[in-house]
């Protein structure tokens, strides 16, 4: 999470815009065929990519699993999105985007 925070600020300083998504649960991690890069495969990972593809410049988009184990952290806004791959609605959780602060 604070990597993910860590990304978000810093592409914000340098004009990049920056939405992040992150999921936490199962996922596969290997070499799918010989000589190929990593590859991390599962629902978990193409969930994490659905948020992130959600996620406006600036937001980090949460899992249930993900603010069930930071909620105590953070505070984030409930809602439910409608994901390419899932049945059913995910619920999810967005950090906003940190307030613009003018510099002196």
């Amino acid at each position: 999470m604070q990597t993910a925070l860590a990304l978000r600020d810093k592409a914000a300083l340098l004009g990049v815009p920056v939405g992040v998504g992150i999921a936490t649960g199962p996922a596969v991690v290997g070499t799918l065929k010989t000589g190929a890069n990593l590859s991390v495969v599962g629902e978990t990972t193409n969930l994490a990519s659905r948020l992130q593809s959600q996620a406006a410049s600036g937001e980090v988009l949460l899992s249930e699993e993900s603010y069930r184990r930071l909620q105590e952290a953070i505070d984030a806004a409930p809602e439910q999105l409608e994901l390419k791959g899932f049945t059913h609605p995910v619920a999810a959780y967005r950090i906003a985007a940190p307030a613009a602060t003018s510099q002196r």
